[in-house]
Formats: C-alpha cells, structure tokens, sequence
C-alpha cells in the first residue's frame, strides 16, 4: 500500500512539475501557425531572382551584396526589356550604392565597368575599371575586361 502511495504521489509530482505546460504549447502552437503564415506568404518572393532581390532590397538598404545582385538581375534582364531607359539608372545606382556601402566590393567594380562598356560608354566604364586597378592592383580583372584599350596606356603606366 504504502509503495502505491509512493507512487501515485510521484506520479502527481511529475504531472505538477510542468503546471503550463498547456500554457507553453498554445504559446508554441501560435507561433508555430503565425510563422507557417509568414513562410506561405514568403514563397512568392521566391518565384526568381529578380522578385526576391526587389522584395528584399527595401528591408537591407545597407546590404552591399543585395545591391550588387540586384544590379546583376537587372543587368541580365535589360536587353531584353521594353522598360530599358526605366531600369538603366537603377543598375548604375545599385551598382555604385554597393560600391559605397563597401569599398571592398570588388565584383561590383567589375559588372559596373563591363556594363558601361556594354553600353558604349567607355569613358566611364574604364573610370570604374581604373577605381578598380587602384583599389586591387593584384587583381587581373580589371585589365582583362576592356581597360587595355589604347586610349587608357598613359593612364596605367602611372599606376
């Protein structure tokens, strides 16, 4: 009798050892539902690159990386697109604000300058390109990608 005492009381103790337990699944229950929402609504952002980057791009403004593919995106789309005199400011502007963010952000000197040449603006792409040489001399890019031009000897001589 006394071990059943002993028992039933042990059992009362464990079933009292978590007095809101309900209280933490409702609470768990919630936010396991509230987060379900927010992951379906979210989905559609994912669709492709261009609809993530501008859905994402007003929440990481000081993201360089954000920029910097979003510019890419934009960059890829606009041959093709009818709206090229609406997207062209906003690759350059993505571009550069990647570029202000972290001076570090090599690649985006790279696409900028390639870009403009794509563009035929020479001028200012082998600026981006020559910003590029003086902040990573090691680096080969630069050079490969159109700065070599004849116009630009005197320019890299000094460097």
């Amino acid at each position: 009798r006394e071990k059943e005492a002993l028992a039933e009381n042990s059992s009362k103790k464990k079933l009292n050892r978590y007095p809101s337990q309900p209280l933490f699944l409702g609470v768990m229950t919630i936010l396991l539902i509230t987060f379900s929402v927010l992951t379906f609504v979210r989905n559609k952002a994912w669709k492709d690159n261009m609809v993530l980057f501008s859905t994402d791009i007003e929440h990481l403004e000081e993201c360089a990386r954000c920029h910097f593919h979003y510019a890419e995106a934009l960059a890829i789309t606009y041959p093709s697109s009818p709206k090229q005199a609406q997207i062209l400011p906003e690759i350059i502007h993505h571009y550069r604000r990647a570029i202000e963010i972290t001076p570090l952000a090599y690649n985006s000197y790279i696409s900028l300058g390639k870009f403009l040449h794509s563009l035929q603006r020479y001028q200012e792409g082998d600026e981006v390109l020559l910003q590029a040489i003086e902040e990573f001399p090691e680096e080969a890019r630069p050079y490969f990608h159109g700065i070599m031009s004849s116009s630009n000897w005197a320019k890299l001589s000094r460097i």
